[in-house]
């Protein structure tokens, strides 16, 4: 049995149980699932498919041709809890681009920008004012706490943890269950965060910890299962708790100003 509350919205629409706020904009050929909500203000592009349980919350917008799956709660808006240090402003609403697809059961809070032909996997978790460059890959379980910047073809993977703050040029990887970190005190003292950055055509790999303040440069690579206490200067290889230098990246492995890597131009070395 379904109980509907009253709203401040007004509904146009309960096909299929669905609720859609009276002042909603649906494009041509959008697909609504059952049991979806869609608060005022919303903007859903044409060619959207938005699948069962998914709930819009105030202010969303969503590109043309995106896919919203299963049980996904879009611009959801923070609370902060009872020890919170940090101000939290209301924040427009989640703006999701053309040719997305975010995969069954995420959350992107409001505030965050998920540009053109980006793949967000289940269970993903983006907080508020983060920014996600087009073509770029978050797998599955990700979490990116709030503020977080990303460039263009970042790919984050699987259960990957990228704290508050982080910077994230282009061409970036991060492998698998990479842990970040911003707090130096470890909450013995109060706004103490120094996020991390990463510089463009970084790669960090699988189980690295990546502790405050590290700044990785530009074709700077972190081995696996790596602690990284200290900056990783531009072409670097580091390994080992705590890591240490361990090679240079050779030129033909280094990713050309569009994102090609060396040994695929002609004239290779």
């Amino acid at each position: 049995m379904l109980i509907f509350i009253k709203t401040t919205f007004l509904l146009s629409s309960m096909t299929g149980g669905s609720m859609i706020s009276d002042d909603a904009k649906i494009g041509e050929d959008a697909k609504i699932g059952k049991l979806v909500i869609i608060e005022e203000g919303c903007v859903i592009g044409n060619g959207v498919s938005i699948g069962d349980r998914v709930t819009l919350h105030k202010g969303t917008r969503i590109g043309d041709n995106s896919v919203i799956q299963e049980s996904c709660i879009i611009g959801k808006h923070p609370r902060p809890g009872p020890r919170t240090s940090h101000k939290i402003d209301p924040q427009p609403g989640a703006v999701i681009g053309e040719k997305v697809l975010v995969g069954a059961f995420s959350i992107v809070y409001a505030g965050t920008v998920i540009h053109d032909y980006c793949y967000v996997g289940d269970f993903v978790g983006i907080r508020e004012k983060c920014d996600i460059g087009e073509y770029s890959t978050v797998g599955r379980g990700v979490l990116i706490e709030f503020g977080v910047k990303c460039g263009h073809h970042v790919r984050i993977m699987n259960n990957a943890q990228i704290t508050e703050g982080t910077r994230i040029g282009n061409n970036v990887f991060v492998a698998p269950d990479v842990s970040t970190m911003t707090d130096r005190k470890m909450a013995r003292d109060d706004n103490i965060f120094v996020p991390p950055v990463f510089e463009d055509n970084t790669r960090i790999g699988s189980n690295a910890v990546i502790l405050p303040g590290v700044r990785v440069e530009k074709e700077g690579t972190v081995g696996a299962g790596s602690v990284v206490m200290k900056d990783v200067k531009e072409n670097q290889i580091v390994v080992g708790n705590p890591a240490k230098l361990a090679g240079i990246v050779m030129k033909r492995d280094r990713l050309s100003p569009d994102g090609t890597p060396n040994w695929r131009l002609k004239g290779k070395e």
